[in-house]
């Protein structure tokens, strides 16, 4: 899997756990009926809010953390003198980097997984 198609798994997970967790169906967005959504508190808006920040954070610097080590990659790549293990060694934070990035989208999937559990035991879910 490429890098960019990493990033933009990520973005779609996050849309996914948005979607799920203000109740809208994906049928909803494409126009067909679906059951009304449970109504939120405020308090619970807030919290998902909350964790829509959080999560957005973590994309961008994570994503962040990516770019800088490409970069930093290519410069030691473009250095005649740079010793292989330098070269391993950023390969191996790029790697990292990578892998934090699909770690986050798994994780904002298990959320999306709660959801979907709690909603559907709630007798709310399409």
């Amino acid at each position: 899997m490429k890098p960019q198609s990493k990033v933009s798994f990520f973005r779609h997970a996050t849309s996914v756990l948005t979607i799920a967790a203000l109740g809208i169906s994906s049928a909803a967005l494409w126009g067909a009926p679906a059951a009304p959504p449970a109504a939120l508190t405020p308090e619970q808006i807030s919290k998902l809010k909350a964790m829509q920040l959080d999560l957005n954070r973590t994309q961008a610097r994570t994503e962040a953390d990516i770019k800088i080590a490409k970069l930093e990659l290519q410069a030691i790549l473009e250095d005649e003198k740079a010793e292989f293990s330098t070269i391993q060694a950023k390969v191996d934070q790029l790697k990292k980097a990578e892998g934090a990035l699909l770690l986050v989208a798994d994780h904002a999937a298990y959320h999306v997984g709660q959801l979907v559990a709690v909603r559907r035991a709630l007798g709310i879910w399409p």
